[in-house]
Parts: structure tokens; C-alpha cells; sequence
């Protein structure tokens, strides 16, 4: 290969991951969470490209994370090539279809390594070596998707048959197959033809969107018509919504992969998980002597093969195993391991009852900093984190407001005059008053406010 390869990831970081619910929220879904490290998952799939030959990375979000996306690189200094953002969620395919349109705008025709920003690999080397062998497959057009070797019977993942060997490292697309049952599960475990459909790949951005546009050319229209018509500003490249919104949603599996003729699988033998479920991130997080995963805050007695997180609140566990106990500032779950597959029915029935709960998240980001909400019942108390250097603008309503300064120093205007704060100050705006406040230091400027 004489000339340099250009090696664009693309980080998928929409969906909710609803199944984890109530640590996952749509407002602030599981890529966005701590799970089963000290980092973010958004995070460490950025940070296992370290090593790997590539630019910096396409993330794909929605435009209501577009804040906690920033917040999220910004703390770790990560570099970044854009931040698209999706005005409604269409599945993959639309959404590589989108980062293939820009990446072609961007830096001409570049292999895309297309990543899930919510899945685990714990095998780093591994996953560099399949990437790198898959080079050569995606440089001859061919789309490539990685297969993961199962390690169990597994009946929450798709799976891929194996066909003809290429070259000694791929494989011919047999087949693509549905989440099986266990019976199916356990024969394909036994078997050496199925791979775990892992929703990896690689591929030229030219050939996915020539296959695009072969077999789904609603999709190819929508997404080149709201590139063209994009905006951007500053890290963030918002997608024309009036075209978009009326684009189908479709899997890129679906839409591509089980029509194409030109797709091999490539093997990927390491430990993986898309952290799907309870009982998968239970698998995945470092247990006690037990069995158990357990906050600080959680005691227990007679406890195995658990998993019990708290949000401040201490809980005590006694006599029980196999049990998810997720104890959040708005919402308790308890649940048996084996009936976490029902959570999509509570899901369901919330969004039928339009419980806030299932969207509503505590902490709120914006470009300034966040807010954390401390109390929304018959009084409002919030918690504001103005980053330093920037400011907040807005108008009371119809409630007045009281701020005391917890940490830094900032500057409020408010109806034509200043005032300098620092810690243990308080001031009080009155109803319909417009004010900007900012924080004047190198750290946040952080207050709290109570709405009465």
C-alpha cells in the first residue's frame, strides 16, 4: 500500500438504552454513563482507538446531548473532526449514510471504521489487529463487518453465518440471523459457522453510500439533501430537519448489509458486550468475594450474584441472590435477574402514562455548564455550574430567585447594574428580571438557586 491510508472513525452516540432504565434516561443515556469503568463508555471507545493509524473521530449524536458530548471530550481534551447532530433518531443507516456525506466533504474518500459508542471490548490488541487485517478488504470495496467469536449461547445478540474464507482472515456472508432462541443459541454456540453480529464496520465511504444508494435510495436522497443544507457552528454540525425528519428509519443491516454482495465478515476473537441489560452489565462490572456489584453506599448480608447501585441513599440487602436493585433520586428498581427482559414492557407503559421519569434526568447541560436539579416538588432548588469563562443569559418567570455561592467567584448583571459574588454570597432576583451572570475565574463558578 504505497499510499497513506486515512482511517475516519465514526462514534454512533444516539439511542437511549432503555433496557438499563432507570440509570439510563433518554436525557442522559448508558453512552454517556460510568458503567463499568472510571470513564464514560462514550469515552473509552474513543480512547481504545489510541494506537490505531486515524484521524480524529466523527462523533454522531442527538441534538439534545449535543452539550454533554462537548462536556464529555472537553474534560478529557479529546480531539474530534465534528460533532454531527441528528434533529430526530433514523437508525444507522441514516446516520452512517450522514458521517459518510461529511467525511467526503471533509477529507475526500477515507475508509470509515464505524463504532458503537456504548459497547465493551475488553481485548484492545485484538480489536487493533482485526481492524488493521480488515484494511486490505475494505480498500478492494468491500464493506466489512466485524464478527465476534461467542464465548456462550447467547439469545440477545444477532448472529452472522460464516461462508467462504478470503484470503485467510475473512469470511463470505452466509447469512445474517435474528436473535435466536435458546435451543438455536446453543447450536450455533457448538457450532464453528456463527458470529455475534457485533454492528462494527469498515468500509470506503464512496462504497457505502454507492450500496446506499443502490437499495435504499430514499435513505441516500435524505441524507445528502440535509448535509447539503447543514449548519455549522463552532464543533457542531446540525442536520437540516425538515428534510431529515421525513427520512426512513432503517438498521444499516437491513437496509445494506443483507442485500449486498460485496460484504465479508471479519472474525473479532475478544471479550465483547453491548451492555444491553441488567444482567449484562452485572457480567461486565468487577464484583465482590460474593459475586456481587455494590456501591459504597450499599450493605449487605447473605447477598450473592447481585447487582445493587444507590444514588447517596444507603441501602441494606439481606438474604437474596440474582437480584438488580437500582436506587435512583426519583426511581427504584427491583428486579430478579431473570425478568429484566420486562423492563421493555415498563417502557411501554410509562411512555403510555407519559411519566417523566423515563426522560427526565437530573443534571441538564447547556453551553454555559449545567444544572442539577435538587428539589422540583412544591419548591425548586437547582444546583448551576457555570464553567469558567462563560456566562449564562435568561429572564425569570413568574417565581422569584435566591442564589447563594457555593465554589468561585462570578459577575451578575441584573437590570443595569453589577455585582461581584464569591463564596457564601446571596443575592435575590426578582420575578421578570433579565440578568447574565459569569464566572470570572479559571474554575466553575457554582451557586444554588431556590425558586419561591
Amino acid at each position: 500500500m504505497k499510499n497513506k491510508i486515512t482511517l475516519l472513525p465514526v462514534i454512533m452516540a444516539g439511542g437511549s438504552g432503555s433496557r438499563l432504565w432507570p440509570l439510563s434516561r433518554n436525557d442522559y443515556p448508558k453512552q454517556f454513563l460510568r458503567l463499568c469503568s472510571p470513564i464514560t463508555m462514550l469515552q473509552e471507545t474513543i480512547n481504545r482507538l489510541e494506537g490505531l493509524d486515524c484521524e480524529d473521530p466523527i462523533i454522531i449524536c442527538n441534538q439534545k446531548h449535543k452539550y454533554i458530548v462537548k462536556e464529555q471530550l472537553l474534560s478529557f481534551k479529546i480531539k474530534h473532526s465534528a460533532i454531527l447532530l441528528e434533529p430526530v433518531g433514523r437508525n444507522t443507516a441514516p446516520a452512517i449514510g450522514l458521517a459518510a456525506f461529511e467525511a467526503m466533504g471533509q477529507k475526500g474518500d477515507v475508509l470509515l471504521l464505524v463504532l458503537s459508542a456504548d459497547h465493551l471490548i475488553k481485548n484492545i490488541e485484538c480489536f487493533h489487529k482485526a481492524v488493521n487485517k480488515s484494511l486490505k478488504f475494505a480498500l478492494d470495496n468491500y464493506l466489512v463487518t466485524f464478527g465476534v467469536t461467542p464465548t456462550r449461547a447467547e439469545t440477545c445478540y444477532g448472529y452472522i453465518r460464516k461462508g467462504a474464507l478470503i484470503d485467510r482472515s475473512a469470511y463470505q456472508i452466509s447469512s445474517f440471523v435474528e436473535k435466536p432462541d435458546q435451543d438455536k443459541a446453543e447450536s450455533f454456540f457448538k457450532s464453528d459457522d456463527y458470529l455475534w453480529n457485533s454492528g462494527m464496520f469498515l468500509f470506503k465511504a464512496s462504497c457505502y453510500l454507492r450500496e446506499l444508494k443502490r437499495y435504499r435510495p430514499d435513505i441516500y436522497h435524505s441524507c445528502m439533501f440535509a448535509i447539503n443544507n447543514k449548519n455549522i457552528d463552532g464543533d457542531f454540525i446540525s442536520i437540516a430537519h425538515e428534510r431529515f425528519i421525513q427520512c426512513p428509519s432503517e438498521s444499516i443491516d437491513y437496509a445494506v448489509m443483507e442485500k449486498t454482495d460485496n460484504a465479508v465478515v471479519m472474525p473479532l476473537a475478544s471479550e465483547w458486550s453491548d451492555v444491553g441489560n441488567f444482567p449484562s452489565l452485572w457480567e461486565n462490572s468487577i464484583k465482590d468475594c460474593n459475586n456481587n456489584y455494590v456501591d459504597s453506599n450499599v450493605f449487605t448480608s447473605d447477598v450473592y450474584d447481585s447487582y445493587i447501585v444507590t444514588d447517596k441513599k444507603i441501602v441494606a440487602a439481606l438474604g437474596f441472590n440474582n437480584m438488580i436493585i437500582v436506587n435512583t433520586a426519583d426511581a427504584l428498581l427491583v428486579a430478579h435477574k431473570d425478568h429484566c427482559v420486562k423492563i421493555k414492557e415498563l417502557i411501554t407503559e410509562f411512555e403510555r402514562l407519559g411519566r417523566k421519569e423515563l426522560f427526565y434526568n437530573k443534571v441538564k447541560f447547556d453551553s454555559w455548564g449545567r444544572k442539577e436539579v435538587i428539589n422540583d416538588d412544591i419548591y425548586n432548588i437547582n444546583k448551576y455550574i457555570i464553567n469558567a469563562g462563560m456566562k449564562l443569559s435568561d429572564v425569570t418567570k413568574e417565581k422569584s430567585k435566591y442564589w447563594v455561592v457555593i465554589h468561585g467567584e462570578g459577575v451578575v448583571e441584573l437590570n443595569g447594574s453589577i455585582k461581584k459574588l464569591r463564596r457564601s454570597d446571596s443575592m435575590r432576583i426578582d420575578r421578570y428580571s433579565k440578568f447574565i451572570v459569569q464566572s470570572i475565574q479559571t474554575s466553575n463558578f457554582e451557586f444554588l438557586e431556590i425558586e419561591i
